[in-house]
Order: C-alpha cells, then structure tokens, then sequence
C-alpha cells in the first residue's frame, strides 16, 4: 500500500512538472523565444522587464495556474531565447507566440517593469 501511495504522489508531481514544460519557438529574423504554458482557463500573459527572463514570476504563477493559463516566455537576447535584445520587436513576438498557441481572447497581461513595480492590465 505503501507503494502505491508514493508512486500516486510521484505520478501527480510529475505531471504538474510536464505540464510546465519550457518550449522554444522560432519568431523569425533567425530569433527564438523560451516559452512556458501551464494551469487552465482564462489565459494569462507574463512579460519580464529589461535585464530579466521568465524566472521573474516564478512566485507569482503557482497562484495564478490554479484559475488560469499562463503564458510566460523569455524576451529576444534574455535567459534561454537567441536573438539581439530588441523591445521594438516584442509585439512581434508576443504576436507569433499567441498565434502559435491558438490564442485569443487573453484575460491579463503583466509586465514586471522593475524590481519594485508590475504593471498588470485586465481585460
């Protein structure tokens, strides 16, 4: 019995690990964004700030996946996405990545601005 309580607890905690499975994408311009999607519902979209990656909202998504899709990924030139840091290029890319994912229709978007300051715009 013992077994089979502790490969059920392996099993969960592995799938909530897969589900959260880092992916790259091809944005063009011989750039590639680092994505995360996890949790259901609604979709939620997290853009780090200047000089960060999507490490940033590590404290913030288990939260929001309970109630929400959350999309994060890596802006050009930060943490595991290639290509010249370029913010005129970040609607571009948040634009293919959506596309990708088939999505429309986002609840929120939040963009940590700074350390100190998140700006997040709902609906």
């Amino acid at each position: 019995m013992r077994r089979i309580v502790l490969l059920l607890v392996l099993l969960v905690l592995s799938q909530g690990f897969a589900a959260a499975q880092t992916r790259t994408l091809n944005v063009g311009g011989g750039a590639s964004i680092n994505y995360q999607v996890t949790g259901r519902g609604p979709t939620v979209v997290f853009i780090h700030g200047w000089s960060h990656n999507i490490s940033v909202w590590d404290d913030q998504v288990p939260a929001f996946k309970t109630r929400y899709q959350v999309v994060r990924y890596d802006s050009r030139g930060f943490g595991r996405s290639t290509g010249f840091a370029d913010q005129s290029a970040e609607p571009h890319d948040l634009l293919v990545l959506l596309e990708a994912l088939q999505l429309s229709g986002i609840r929120a978007e939040a963009a940590s601005l700074s350390d100190s300051r998140t700006r997040i715009q709902i609906g």
